[in-house]
């Protein structure tokens, strides 16, 4: 057997997948190495291997009577695949010292519309009444350059932002259900809808309009109360105007949630 130094294995591309090769092709990486003793050829073995790839390993005889081993890959590419080294490794048994290995690598360029798109808020979804929110689409893609995004709120038909981020002041009017889509030239995919949600320091806001002394008061406040089931509520010492609210039973507590209008200048003392 000689023991002049290998070559490394040949990989051949089909398409050419160095350049680049759009998401969902069948790809086929043919893999070669010369046998020069037939009776102990190299073994050939792939490194990164997709999920879907089928592999047939078999010995050549050449039109100029030397032998080779043949090793053909074949797979669907997928965007996860993007940007993965694939390596045909061939590996010689020797009679005076450690197996010798050879390989070839190849890197996937793959072509993809946006996946795993999603939405990042800072500093988060729920906050209070003045904060600066800003909404940031995520999505990965290639080509990631000149993507095009796109903003929704539902029950709104009017795009809100054609930006990658969207910063606004929160205000009672501009919560809700909001998703964005993210574009390019293969394709689209719009994220999951998330929720702006206001908070105060027990989760709920409450406003009270009303005049006092002719002067026109508004207070913004979240306020909870508390009952024991024991007690009751004298509603007859607050004058009610349009007022809708709710209570949530909740054990042997009354929790109860005003979120309209309250006519301050009636209230009597307790």
């Amino acid at each position: 057997m000689a023991d002049d130094p290998p070559q490394p294995p040949d990989i051949i591309f089909s398409p050419d997948v160095s350049k680049y090769v759009i998401e969902g092709t069948a790809v086929n990486l043919n893999c070669s190495a010369e046998a020069p003793c037939p009776k102990q050829p190299p073994t050939l073995s792939w490194t990164n291997i997709p999920k879907s790839a089928n592999i047939i390993t078999q010995l050549q005889d050449q039109l100029n009577k030397t032998h080779s081993v043949f090793s053909s890959m074949t797979f669907n590419v997928s965007y996860m695949d993007h940007k993965m080294n694939i390596s045909c490794t061939a590996t010689y048994p020797r009679n005076i010292s450690n197996n010798t290995t050879v390989n070839s690598t190849v890197m996937l360029q793959v072509m993809f519309p946006p996946k795993e798109t999603h939405i990042i808020i800072e500093p988060s979804a729920s906050v209070t009444v003045g904060t600066n929110v800003t909404f940031t689409c995520q999505s990965k893609a290639r080509p990631s350059n000149n993507m095009m995004y796109t903003w929704y709120k539902r029950g709104q038909k009017t795009p809100q932002s054609h930006e990658k981020k969207m910063s606004f002041t929160v205000t009672h009017n501009n919560t809700g259900w909001y998703f964005c889509t993210a574009l390019n030239k293969h394709g689209n995919q719009s994220s999951e809808e998330i929720q702006l949600l206001i908070s105060g320091p027990y989760g709920y806001t409450l406003v009270y309009a009303g005049c006092v002394g002719g002067t026109l008061a508004v207070l913004l406040f979240s306020v909870i109360l508390c009952m024991r089931s024991s007690k009751t509520i004298n509603e007859s010492s607050v004058s009610w105007r349009d007022v809708s609210y709710q209570r949530i039973l909740a054990d042997d507590e009354t929790l109860i949630i005003y979120n309209e209008e309250i006519d301050v200048s009636k209230l009597q003392k307790s």
